[in-house]
């Protein structure tokens, strides 16, 4: 075989697979359709990493997190305040527009994060970690229980 074959086939498969999960992360979003390469972040966790590692950098940031909402079905969404808050810049003003809350609610809210994950939302590389853990934990969700 030329290498212009193999380079055509393999260009294939990859374009194949980048649609099928573009196709997927779709679902998760507002849009109808997404370029593969507009899937920013969602690429790289959805595509170029073990399920099991995703599960694991997921359950490091945000499983305490997890944890409190299966046990207190009834108790405020922590996880989408926190989208919401990372969504907005880290804004509390714009996160308590955008959730239809007052600025006390949502301040009460991270600090329930802080306390429940133990991480501190005031340091960057923190707040980084667990922006991209929100990510990963929307992939993962995107994808299904051991896919990759």
């Amino acid at each position: 075989q030329s290498s212009i074959e193999e380079f055509d086939f393999f260009t294939r498969q990859t374009s194949l697979r980048h649609a099928r999960q573009a196709a997927v992360l779709t679902e998760h979003t507002e849009r109808d359709l997404v370029c593969f390469d507009d899937l920013g972040i969602h690429r790289l966790l959805a595509l170029n990493n073990d399920a099991g590692d995703l599960d694991e950098y997921i359950a490091e940031w945000l499983g305490g997190l997890i944890d409190y909402g299966r046990r207190n079905s009834a108790a405020a969404d922590l996880i989408g305040t926190l989208r919401s808050y990372f969504g907005s810049g880290a804004s509390i003003t714009a996160t308590a527009a955008t959730l239809h809350l007052h600025e006390s609610t949502v301040k009460y809210r991270l600090q329930r994060i802080v306390e429940i994950t133990g991480h501190d939302l005031s340091d960057p590389a923190t707040r980084f970690s667990m922006q991209v853990a929100v990510h990963a934990l929307e992939a993962r969700e995107a994808l299904g229980p051991g896919k990759r």
